[in-house]
Parts: structure tokens; sequence; C-alpha cells
């Protein structure tokens, strides 16, 4: 049996169809965030640490999704959005990556673009922020 036979009839069905369901269950990007002019900004950031710590393109994506989301809800300060994007990096690294590529705090603390940024997370601010989702 090669792969294209294999990935026919009832199990691809199934498959799709689970998938499908959980898709129509997430919570929907209705781009009507006031700060939407920032989303740009915020994915180049995204990105730009994915590159410098190695992480798949998986994590990257995951990050972004759950940036639009969160950022689609709230408006907050442009400080809470860098610590947001960055908390989100590293939970979607919690999920994607093996547990020695999920970025540690001193880790993201050294780079570059946190230190032309003058951002330093601090654990509990980290903390914080993955539990809630907002410190602000």
């Amino acid at each position: 049996m090669d792969r294209s036979e294999w990935w026919q009839g009832e199990l691809a069905d199934d498959v799709y169809r689970v998938l499908r369901e959980k898709e129509l269950s997430l919570p929907r990007f209705c781009a009507r965030s006031p700060q939407l002019h920032l989303r740009r900004h915020f994915v180049d950031l995204l990105a730009t640490l994915s590159e410098r710590l190695q992480l798949s393109v998986a994590t990257h994506h995951l990050a972004i999704a759950m940036l639009d989301v969160f950022m689609d809800r709230h408006d907050i300060t442009v400080r809470c959005l860098y610590t947001c994007s960055i908390c989100y990096l590293i939970i979607a690294a919690k999920f994607e990556e093996m547990d020695e590529h999920v970025p540690r705090l001193d880790w993201v603390n050294r780079l570059e673009v946190m230190i032309k940024q003058g951002l330093s997370l601090s654990k509990e601010e980290l903390q914080q922020t993955e539990v809630a989702a907002c410190p602000c």
C-alpha cells in the first residue's frame, strides 16, 4: 500500500471531520482591534524572535494566531502588547517545541531586539502574563 492509498477513504474523512470541527470552534479573528495598525510590527517582532531562537514555523504561526485573537478583544498599552507577544511566543513554543527549545526568560531578555526596544521582562511579569494573558 503506497502513501496515497493509505490517506484515502474513511480514515481521511474522519481526520478531516475532527479537524474541521475543532477549527470551527476556534475564536474568530475579526480585525476589530483599535491597535490593528500595530499588528505588522508585532508580527515582525515575533518573526525576528522566532528566527533568533530557532523556533519552528508552527510555533511562530501559533503565537501570531494567539496574538491576533487577543488584540481583537483588548485595547492595551504598547508595552503590554510587547509583553503579551513575547509570552505568546513562549506559550506556543511550549506546545510545539521540544523542551530544550522552549525559550527561557534569560535568553529572551538577552536578545538584541529586546535590548533595542529597552525591554526586559521579569519572571513575575512573564508568569502573570502567561496566566492572565495580560497584566495591565
